[in-house]
């Protein structure tokens, strides 16, 4: 009996975390296979290694040649199949498509042969530790990627770590069960029972509060980030991006630039660093502005001149509002931007709204460089005078030709996915920009929530979709890209900025007059903009402000926005709204409530493994029993091909053990074995210290022979005690 539950045990151990590996890809939606098949021919293969190694030696090996054999069999009969399948699977997973791929076949395969890995590591090398550890981090990695943790996998997992304990410290190799040790299996029994109760008293427990839960897992996550980010120096270091964030958005406070103005702005200013156009996936394209400005000069007819056109274009809006705005002339502001990184290569310009940057007009300095711009309210461009010069009227035509081209380059959204979003807006009769904004702003009141900590999103999901239908929580990259997609679904050109937000009280005046800001990291912020036909690309800021209001800030937003009336199906008031990233730490962050089982199961499961493990190696020294030591060092000496056939009670053991070991003092060998033969055939109880000693000795022979040890053979010596 003692030998068969023993054997379950070992195929539970060998099979469990393979079974929840295969109900988390089961949980993906762009693959679909046989979940029962799988798991039918993986607890076969595993009962194939157990019982032929509990059988024969000679059988266990016969058996693992002819799985050799019929996997490469499998593969010339099906390597094709298979490898479309991995070639189609993954883009499947990824994109979530809605047409689901079944690889059974493939999965089969790969089940079988994970489970051959599995029980290989558990007969042959015996590294329980390592085929746990391995198979965990592919749960973690499915789990990070967006598989779902169904009840099945968390009880499985449960019972995983039950029955990983349960042969750890009672169902020891080469030794039973006995009345003896009764005491120690009761006491067992009831930590193990107590581990279960906990575990499942903490599941109840989440369940019922799992806000504070996860504010507190949270909070853990972003000191982590906030360490790494410091030690690594990446907190300093300025950065716009394209890639929308898929997790929490954790600030290190570090000061990324520093700016340098001649007078205190008066408004709010945006800082650009990265402009985006198109979007697929979670990502937006840097806009180069190529395809605009190429059309434009072919509509003018100047293909040959399109540098020219992109120099008029670059400085346009600056440049005419100096020459036609009288006014102007006496407001033009300087700036000079320093990274706070003293290493960094100036590839790329943070610069502000209405600037005259273009690569021949700023102003490069050891450690910075400067520009010049105006304020919003500083712009009053006067068209009317376009035809008063040769240059006027060049740059009239490219700014018409520019404002018809862009209806086409900047409305474009990807032709496949983000089917809800595209259902949402093609139901509204939206035709302006005033009733587009108002649809905008409305709807994210009523129906999103702004945190930085809104969870992870799986990212074979659309970041877009998730956070404006399903998790409804997010931060500026998710309303400014939300806000892009919506606005040129409702046919207005619209591209994606990154940056960061300076408010005017951030700047301290120096002595020299001039006045100051250093920008951390938490003014990092990403906006929607919109092209004015009067002064060019315009930020349009729709993340919920402090308040929790959205409130747009537009240039000349005068009118007032109209109500429109929200789809009915969507809604989803917000209670608590959270604060915007505009310089000012968010210090009340609010979330929709999510369940935290995943991370804590993951958590549970690894710290189980370590407490058994951690108890393992410092338990009592009197849990040690001298006579499962002296066994442990034959199996040694046995697998290193020594004293095969020996058991310990030959007359002779004594001495061939002396020269097998010659290394080892002979007195301390036959102390051992005086030790060892009193332990089996004396009712002389043994002492602490006798126990002690041959437990070192045993360390010692261990020792010996693993430093002599080579290649693969030193896992052997790896998992012993």
């Amino acid at each position: 009996m003692h030998k068969f539950i023993n054997l379950v045990i070992e195929i539970c151990i060998c099979f469990i975390p393979i079974g929840v590996i295969l109900f988390l890809l089961r949980s993906f939606t762009g693959i679909t296979f046989s979940l029962w098949s799988c798991m039918g021919i993986g607890v076969l293969t595993i009962a194939l290694f157990a019982v032929t190694h509990a059988l024969h030696k000679g059988l266990y090996w016969f058996s693992i040649c002819a799985l050799i054999i019929a996997y490469t069999g499998f593969i010339h009969a099906y390597g094709g199949e298979m490898y479309q399948d991995v070639v189609y699977a993954i883009p499947n997973i990824v994109l979530s498509a809605e047409r689901a791929r079944d690889i059974t076949t493939t999965m089969l395969f790969f089940t079988s042969l994970l489970c051959a890995l599995s029980a290989f590591f558990e007969y042959s090398l015996s590294l329980h530790g390592i085929l746990s550890m391995g198979l965990l981090a592919i749960i973690v990695l499915l789990l990070v990627t967006g598989a779902e943790l169904s009840i099945p996998a968390v009880l499985l997992l449960l019972v995983f770590f039950v029955v990983f304990a349960i042969r750890k410290t009672i169902f020891k190799e080469g030794k039973t069960i006995t009345f003896s040790s009764i005491t120690k299996k009761r006491i067992t029994a009831c930590i193990l029972c107590g581990l279960l109760a906990v575990t499942i008293i903490f599941l109840v427990f989440s369940s019922l509060f799992s806000s504070p839960l996860s504010s507190l897992a949270y909070t853990a996550e972003g000191w982590v980030s906030r360490t790494l980010q410091d030690i690594s120096g990446i907190g300093d270091l300025p950065e716009a991006t394209g890639q929308i964030n898929y997790g929490n958005n954790y600030k290190t406070g570090e000061t990324e630039l520093t700016l340098v103005t001649t007078e205190q702005p008066t408004e709010t200013m945006y800082i650009c660093g990265f402009t985006g156009k198109d979007y697929y996936h979670g990502n937006w394209t840097y806009d180069t502005e190529e395809e605009a400005i190429s059309q434009v000069a072919e509509n003018m007819q100047f293909s040959d001149y399109t540098n020219w056109i992109r120099g008029i274009y670059g400085s346009m809006f600056f440049s005419m509002n100096y020459d036609t705005n009288w006014d102007a002339r006496r407001t033009r502001r300087q700036m000079i931007v320093y990274y706070a990184n003293d290493n960094m290569n100036y590839h790329g310009f943070f610069t502000p709204y209405y600037t005259n940057v273009t690569y021949g007009n700023v102003f490069m300095q050891d450690d910075g460089y400067g520009l010049q711009y105006f304020e919003q309210n500083e712009m009053d461009v006067n068209w009317a005078r376009a035809e008063e010069n040769r240059y006027y009227g060049i740059a009239n035509r490219v700014r018409l030709e520019y404002r018809k081209v862009i209806q086409n380059v900047y409305t474009t959204v990807p032709a496949d996915g983000l089917e809800r979003l595209k259902t949402l807006c093609n139901a509204q009769n939206i035709s302006t920009f005033e009733e587009a904004t108002a649809f905008i702003q409305q709807y994210f009141m009523k129906h999103l929530t702004y945190s930085t900590t809104p969870g992870r999103t799986p990212i074979n999901e659309d970041i877009v979709e998730t956070f404006l239908f399903d998790s409804r929580t997010g931060y500026c990259q998710h309303y400014a890209s939300a806000a892009v997609l919506m606005y040129r679904l409702f046919g207005i050109p619209c591209r994606y900025v990154a940056g960061y937000v300076v408010q005017p009280n951030d700047f301290v005046r120096l002595d020299n007059g001039r006045w100051e800001a250093d920008v951390p990291d938490t003014s990092a912020h990403a906006w929607a903009e919109v092209f004015d036909e009067n002064i060019g690309w315009t930020p349009v800021d729709l993340t919920p402000d402090n308040a929790g209001n959205v409130v747009p800030e537009y240039p000349g937003m005068e009118f007032e926005l109209p109500v429109i009336e929200q789809p009915a199906e969507q809604s989803q008031a917000i209670e608590t709204p959270g604060t915007k990233e505009q310089g000012t730490p968010q210090t009340t962050e609010q979330r929709e409530e999510r369940s935290p089982y995943p991370i804590f199961i993951v958590l549970i499961a690894v710290g189980a493994v370590f407490f058994v493990y951690a108890w393992k190696k410092k338990r009592n020294i009197e849990d040690k029993d001298v006579t499962h030591i002296f066994q442990s060092i034959l199996a040694i000496l046995h697998h290193e091909k020594l004293m095969v056939g020996y058991t310990g009670t030959e007359e002779d053991f004594v001495k061939a053990l002396s020269q097998e070991l010659q290394d080892i003092n002979q007195s301390d060998i036959e102390k051992m074995m005086d030790i060892v033969y009193r332990t089996a055939f004396s009712n002389k109880p043994i002492t602490e210290e006798e126990t002690f000693f041959v437990d070192k000795m045993y360390k010692t022979i261990r020792n010996a022979f693993a430093t002599k040890a080579k290649g693969i053979h030193r896992l052997y010596y790896w998992k012993k005690d």
